[in-house]
């Protein structure tokens, strides 16, 4: 039952995962490429940059800071150089996210963002088609994660009465080992017995295949007696008309070549 409901409490972040993958499936690699040349990103711009970089943990570094106007903690230009750099990557990244194991900083980074006035859905779908499908998958990773946050402890709770329900099998398990060994000994009789069964019924069906290819043979070699004088007849007859190849193919040739305009029974005569 506890298992049932953590599957049902799961079953409720299939919409938002299956939402998630096909805004994915459907974001274009040229809206990335126009993102990763942009000289001047826009402060939405900027802020959906520093979400990607929070959800893939990554850490400006002083040589990213500063780098593009407005940029001033280095989110967009450490974007560029990761992220961005290989849309295709980028993409594939986010479709295999370990979304069962979200880092609690993760979240608490990600969730500043999209929980601050300044940030705008509306001017994010309006920026870049690319940057809205990013956030809507942000988002469902979180939402997945506030899921998990109650799945979580009745897995657990489903692991320690698995454990317990070993250690009940396991005493089962040894009354049955018990009434195997009975059982085993009476099998062993048992075989016993069928495999003598067994034995007579090949033995058997032995005898009757023998007695059926006697029967066989004795009628091929039969057959074979008569066979013997066709061939020789046939030999001797080929012998023969061999001798009038000759002459038959000089024939057959005249025929064709000559006695095409005459008649078929004028033919004939002259055949015979």
């Amino acid at each position: 039952m506890l298992k049932e409901d953590a599957e049902r409490e799961l079953s409720k972040a299939t919409p938002l995962l299956e939402e998630a993958t096909r805004v994915l499936r459907e974001l274009k690699k040229d809206d990335l490429y126009s993102l990763a040349t942009m000289r001047v990103p826009t402060p939405t711009v900027i802020i959906v940059m520093e979400l990607c970089c929070h959800m893939f943990s990554l850490k400006p570094e002083k040589k990213n800071l500063g780098k593009a106007p407005g940029d001033t903690n280095g989110f967009f230009d450490l974007a560029k150089s990761t992220l961005l750099k290989d849309p295709t990557a980028f993409l594939k990244n986010m479709m295999g996210y370990d979304k069962e194991n979200i880092g609690e900083k993760v979240v608490k980074a990600v969730r500043n963002i999209l929980d601050n006035p300044s940030f705008n859905m509306e001017d994010v779908r309006k920026a870049n088609s690319a940057m809205e499908g990013i956030c809507k998958w942000a988002m469902a990773m979180m939402k997945y994660y506030d899921l998990l946050k109650i799945v979580n402890p009745m897995r657990e709770r489903v692991a320690e009465m698995n454990e317990k329900l070993k250690v009940v099998r396991k005493a089962l398990a040894e009354k049955m080992a018990k009434l195997r060994e009975v059982e085993a000994k009476m099998a062993i009789l048992e075989a016993t017995y069928q495999e003598k069964l067994d034995i007579e019924a090949k033995l058997q069906q032995k005898i009757d295949d023998c007695n059926k290819k006697l029967e066989r043979a004795g009628k091929i070699i039969s057959g074979l007696e008569g066979e013997k004088q066709r061939w020789s007849d046939t030999v001797k007859r080929l012998g023969i008309e061999f001798d009038f190849l000759i002459g038959n193919c000089l024939v057959a040739a005249g025929m064709v070549a000559y006695s095409g305009p005459f008649t078929a029974q004028y033919r004939t005569q002259l055949e015979e």
